[in-house]
């Protein structure tokens, strides 16, 4: 496995290397891989290009409220028991909303 040892398999969020590892690097890998696969068959302008069907303004609501849970997490979560590089590394991962270890 790819940098097992640094990976702190108790506890994932226990440091920020083990963060990235385990849950950033998987996320990033799929993504390239199926942003290649999409280049490769010529699907890259249909997928990200102008959309045929008109969305509605209600279409906005799952979006909203989605952000709006994440919004609520973030203000919840006890920032003062993570060390700061847990901070900045759960800020960029967006796992905000997992409790602070230990």
């Amino acid at each position: 496995m790819l940098a097992g040892d640094d990976i702190d398999k108790d506890n994932v969020l226990a440091d920020p290397a083990s963060i990235f590892l385990a849950l950033v690097l998987p996320i990033a890998i799929g993504a390239a891989a199926l942003i290649v696969f999409a280049w490769r068959v010529g699907w890259l302008r249909a997928i990200f290009g102008p959309q045929p069907v008109r969305g509605r303004g209600w279409m906005w609501v799952g979006p909203v409220l989605a952000l709006l849970a994440v919004a609520g997490h973030v203000g919840a979560t006890n920032w003062s028991n993570w060390p700061w590089a847990n901070q900045i590394t759960a800020a960029f991962t967006r796992i905000a909303a997992i409790p602070a270890p230990g």
